[in-house]
């Protein structure tokens, strides 16, 4: 008597599983695709400032190394693409430094390879 007691329970909890996953899927497939849209329209626009730091580091980057702006590139290499040496490295720590109002130690402006790691490193400090 307790086999067929505990039976019927475990068959009684395997169905109301199944009627829950019937139930979501079919409320899941009545909202279509609306839900993703609705989270779509109220994402927050991309930063503005996330912009505007990578485009400083280009401007003050092509001025400092007296390069293109449009060889300033997120990839590029400040000392392999766009031929800095130390002391331009510095006067670019320096330029950013001044332009973010942040501070960069020695190890920080050595890990400084790509405009991208530039922009990432500052934007981590602001």
């Amino acid at each position: 008597m307790y086999q067929n007691t505990l039976t019927s329970r475990t068959k009684w909890k395997k169905l109301s599983l199944w009627l829950t996953a019937l139930l979501l899927m079919v409320v899941v497939s009545a909202c279509g695709s609306q839900p993703d849209e609705v989270a779509l329209s109220k994402q927050a626009p991309p930063r503005r400032g996330a912009v505007d730091v990578l485009a400083q580091v280009q401007e003050i980057t092509a001025e400092t190394l007296g390069v293109s702006e449009d060889a300033v590139v997120e990839n590029a290499d400040f000392r392999q693409d766009l031929g800095a040496d130390d002391d331009k490295m510095a006067s670019l720590a320096d330029a950013f430094q001044k332009t973010f109002d942040i501070t960069l130690t020695a190890e920080e402006v050595g890990g400084l390879t790509t405009v991208q790691s530039a922009v990432d490193l500052i934007k981590s400090k602001q």
